[in-house]
């Protein structure tokens, strides 16, 4: 019986030694000497010992966790390094706490302009507008792997009182499923009117090429936006106009080209007869307004329209002038 139990003792120790010895080799197939790395870039497949630890041997390197989404980083610190290592029979403990290995997957990221594109698509019925202009919350960024287009789908919209609203937002996957992304926002209704393409300064004669259109938002006071071309060319700024600024009718004026003081020719014309004179205007006059005119040489006062710059035209209907 002692004989028997003897040579069960030696068959444990025998098979304790074995197995620490294939434990050794392990580690030392993996690793002579293994240390942690700062940084590792991965792709779909996964994480693996050799993205942790530098020294890994190849035909020992094992999967230890999934690939991050793409785009996205993970962070493996050091008490989770301490347990892969341990795991995986890594004669490796970190330095302090702080030793941690940053999992990098690259991404295709999704623009920002084509995600609010798909959006207002959506919610252009539910806002109303000539438009849609999208507001995010949060400023989202979304990635998918890189092999895969920068595309992405609307699933699902909901909006609320103001404007919110939240939607899911499917990204294609390499599975060939879909990710869905949760986001929110404001969307606010736009309409299309003439802004300035430059600052245009007091004084300047406005030209089309000073005008571009655009979508903008709408609000209350939209009622006083300039909002056809026909009634900004040829005007002049009341102060400077900043471009890209919806254009108020209060903010332009006719441009004077005659002031007051003025020395100007006045002419009438009758059949085939034009008579002219001289005169100085009372007021200022832009080209198309009447002004008043004192005759330089009868003294008296007449009314004639501005044609141009120092001209004026009297019209049949003001033939009969005012005495000052």
């Amino acid at each position: 019986m002692s004989m028997q139990i003897r040579s069960i003792a030696l068959i444990r120790h025998t098979l304790a030694g074995t197995f620490m010895a294939m434990v050794m080799a392990t580690g030392a197939a993996l690793a002579a000497d293994p240390a942690a790395r700062q940084t590792a870039t991965v792709d779909a497949e996964g994480v693996h010992l050799s993205d942790l630890f530098a020294g890994i041997d190849a035909a020992a390197d094992r999967w230890v966790g999934p690939a991050p989404a793409p785009g996205e980083t993970v962070t493996y610190k050091a008490n989770l390094l301490a347990s892969i290592a341990r795991g995986n029979a890594l004669d490796w403990r970190p330095r302090s706490s702080r030793e941690q290995v940053h999992v990098h997957r690259p991404g295709r990221r999704i623009p920002v302009a084509l995600i609010k594109e798909r959006l207002a698509f959506h919610l252009r019925d539910q806002v109303g507008g000539g438009g849609v202009d999208i507001n995010l919350f949060g400023a989202p960024q979304m990635f998918v792997d890189p092999s895969l287009p920068a595309d992405i789908s609307v699933e699902d919209v909901t909006t609320a009182p103001g404007g919110r609203f939240n939607a899911s937002l499917a990204l294609p996957t390499l599975s060939g499923a879909t990710r869905l992304v949760e986001i929110t926002g404001r969307a606010h209704a736009t309409r299309k009117l003439p802004v300035p393409a430059r600052h245009l300064r007091r004084g300047e004669t406005i030209t089309a090429n000073d005008v571009v259109w655009r979508q903008v938002r709408s609000r209350a006071g939209d009622h006083i936006m300039v909002s056809d071309l026909d009634n900004i060319v040829g005007l002049t700024p009341r102060r400077t106009l900043i471009a890209g600024k919806p254009i108020r009718r209060t903010d332009i004026t006719p441009r004077m080209v005659i002031r007051k003081g003025d020395q100007i020719q006045v002419s009438l014309s009758t059949g085939s007869m034009t008579l002219t004179t001289r005169g100085i205007a009372l007021q200022p006059g832009a080209v198309g307004e009447t002004i008043r005119i004192r005759n330089v040489n009868s003294r008296k006062i007449i009314e004639a329209t501005v044609t141009d710059a120092g001209d004026a035209v009297i019209r049949p209907m003001s033939l009969l002038a005012a005495r000052s």
